[in-house]
């Protein structure tokens, strides 16, 4: 100190330096879901039960929603890509449908006096107006977007007593909704219709199943 000159001291640890070492992470392990952006620069990721958005090119990740005391699946953008909607699972395990501002990172509960069960799939409509649920429970939710430009209320347009519902799909016009249900305990499942323009509208078979279709 007094003299004000630098000394370079070799100090030697005997240690295998496992912090210093090359990591390498399965990142499949820890990959819960994910969904690309329309315009496809970017994926929404669900890792650990964080939900992240990851740019294709450029930007750091971006980490959205309730930091703690979550949990969240299936994320699904919006056609305008500028909300996400997504399941969130808080402490009390009842999970609900979040709609996520990726703007503002604000976000609302769609239905919140609904009893979800655990949400399997998130299907929103071409025109962004209308979202698909289905559950573990075996039921087909609809939740529509209000004058006031939110998903607030849903109603549940289909249940079945064999097996969930599987191929939920959007016509391109955003009027019907197509999936497929199973009709009983065997192999059997037919393809159902459902009118989304109508409310309280019934689910029509197009065709009479001889094993299963979807």
């Amino acid at each position: 100190i007094k003299s004000g000159k630098e000394t370079k001291r070799i100090i030697e640890v005997r240690s295998p330096a496992m912090q210093a070492q090359p990591r390498f992470v399965n990142a499949r392990a820890k990959l819960d879901s994910f969904d690309v952006h329309p315009d496809g620069d970017r994926l929404a990721v669900i890792s650990r039960g964080r939900f992240f958005e990851l740019s294709a090119w450029k930007k750091a990740p971006k980490a959205y929603g309730l930091k703690e005391e979550s949990r969240y699946h299936h994320p699904s953008y919006l056609p305008d890509g500028k909300q996400i909607a997504v399941a969130c699972m808080k402490r009390d395990q009842e999970e609900a449908l979040h709609i996520i501002d990726l703007e503002t990172n604000d976000f609302y509960e769609v239905g919140k006096s609904s009893h979800w069960g655990k949400i399997w799939n998130i299907i929103p409509s071409p025109d962004g107006n209308k979202i698909a649920i289905t559950n573990n429970k075996n039921e087909l939710w609809l939740a529509r977007k209000s004058r006031l430009g939110e998903f607030r209320k849903v109603e549940k347009v289909d249940s079945n007593s064999f097996n969930r519902f599987k191929g939920v799909n959007w016509s391109p016009d955003s009027k019907f909704l197509v999936y497929s249900a199973s009709i009983d305990d065997g192999f059997r499942s037919e393809i159902r219709l459902l009118d989304s323009s109508k409310k309280k509208s019934e689910p029509k078979s197009l065709f009479e199943p001889v094993l299963s279709d979807w």
